[in-house]
């Protein structure tokens, strides 16, 4: 069900005090912006922005905003998600997001997200929980997974997804990467995705049709505050129609103290 525009109001109002307050506590920031294109073999495209702003309070307390736009041929999807992460103990932390959109055709829906996190020295595990609700249809994705570091400089991340709609389908989806560090400064990473669910655009419903992507990119660490990164994807499904996927990443992170 969609929230109403007076509990969003009160909802706003009261993450930008928090926000306010971790400004003055803050030890350090982080931004990173991402840019997406996707060139469909239909010949149409599309692009998505987000930008996610991140303030670190005493190493224990992280909030977050983000916004997201995706921009199609015919319509248009912004979003709004604000939350926080808090480290329970070494290693162990916990995430909560809400997020708010609206697109071109003024239908609204609401994003909460929630995520439990363990590092270790060579490992890392998430499971995470997603409900994505619009009117008059709403779907739950539960995604565990975790990256297995079998020496420092090489990694494989593993995470399945699965999800269930209000008409009770339910699609599966698995990602499987790879990760070798070749030099002190860049990362080569190569993968795929296979399933019967879409999982890059968060502002559609579920496609109901199989899929296989192939995956290849590199992280550059210009510092250790800039990182860029830069990832290719070409999709493809059973019906012969898919997509080339280029996505950029600017990671900053500055201290204030």
């Amino acid at each position: 069900m969609v929230l109403n525009k007076y509990l969003h109001t009160i909802f706003y109002t009261f993450i930008l005090t928090l926000t306010f307050h971790a400004y003055l506590h803050a030890d350090s920031f982080r931004n990173i912006l991402s840019l997406t294109s996707y060139n469909y073999t239909d010949d149409t495209a599309s692009h998505v922005i987000e930008d996610t702003f991140m303030e670190i309070v005493k190493k224990k307390l992280t909030y977050y905003g983000s916004i997201y736009y995706d921009s199609h041929q015919t319509w248009s999807n912004k979003i709004l998600s604000l939350g926080g992460a808090y480290l329970l103990f070494p290693g162990n932390y916990f995430e909560a997001y809400y997020g708010y959109g609206i697109n071109s055709l003024d239908s609204r829906a609401d994003y909460l997200t929630l995520a439990y996190n363990i590092e270790g020295p060579s490992y890392y595990l998430n499971i995470s929980y997603r409900l994505s609700s619009f009117s008059g249809y709403s779907y739950h994705l539960i995604s565990p997974g975790g990256r297995y570091f079998f020496i420092p400089r090489f990694s494989v991340w593993l995470k399945p997804y699965f999800s269930i709609d209000t008409t009770n389908n339910f699609n599966y989806s698995l990602w499987i990467q790879t990760e070798y560090r070749f030099s002190q400064k860049y990362v080569l990473k190569l993968g795929t995705v296979i399933g019967d669910i879409t999982i890059d655009n968060i502002s559609v419903k579920p496609v109901v049709s199989h899929f296989v992507s192939g995956i290849a990119g590199i992280d550059y660490e210009i510092s250790d505050k800039l990182t860029v990164k830069y990832v290719f994807e070409y999709l493809t499904n059973e019906s012969n129609t898919g997509y080339y996927k280029n996505n950029l990443v600017l990671d900053i992170r500055f201290d204030i103290k």
